[in-house]
């Protein structure tokens, strides 16, 4: 179930058919956020799977903008973007060894090390 990636077990994810090894997911926010990081967890008590993927974000316009591409996800993955204002995200996974097991997923704004780039 898609919420298994928002609650605090750590033992439920976010699955897709055995066969299925890309895979896009979009997660809706309830209003609008902004942030420069955006984590990924997969659930590795059943192996790292993911070697690629991208997030992108919702413009105003209804555009999706690519604001990362990254390699592999693994036990937690916190993936710098560019000050990003947005109300919802899409996380497409572009190559998985399996089916990917995605169990955490969260966005953080760090004013410490801000990103580089422009805002959307």
């Amino acid at each position: 179930r898609a919420e298994n990636m928002l609650n605090d077990d750590y033992d439920k994810y976010w699955a897709v058919d055995d066969t299925i090894t890309d895979v896009s997911f979009i997660v809706t926010l309830p209003e609008k956020r902004t942030f420069n990081r955006v984590q990924i967890q997969e659930y590795i008590p059943l192996g790292q799977r993911v070697s690629a993927f991208s997030v992108e974000a919702l413009t105003e316009n209804g555009d999706w903008l690519p604001i990362a591409r990254e390699t592999t996800i693994g036990y937690k993955r916190i993936v710098h973007v560019p000050l990003t204002t947005t109300t919802a995200l899409r996380i497409n996974i572009e190559q998985s060894r399996a089916c990917p097991l995605i169990n955490g997923f969260a966005l953080f704004m760090d004013d410490i090390y801000k990103s580089s780039g422009k805002s959307i």
